[in-house]
């Protein structure tokens, strides 16, 4: 990820627009999360809450410099 990330604009309507939609997401696997009965499946949900609270975070500086090599 770290060679695109220089390419992606975490600032404007477009990533608000994103990142709103990423929060909506994960909200959505953190109820699907608690009403789980299997294991199996709840590992794979905690997978994806995973995914989307990494993608969630490429906007914080700590990320972009981690990402830029700073």
């Amino acid at each position: 990820m770290s060679e695109y990330f220089e390419h992606i604009q975490c600032e404007g309507a477009t990533w608000k627009a994103l990142k709103h939609h990423l929060e909506l997401m994960k909200q959505n696997k953190i109820r699907l999360l608690v009403s789980e009965e299997t294991h199996d499946k709840s590992n794979r949900i905690r997978g994806a809450i995973e995914v989307l609270d990494s993608l969630i975070a490429m906007d914080k500086p700590t990320m972009q410099s981690a990402n830029r090599g700073k």
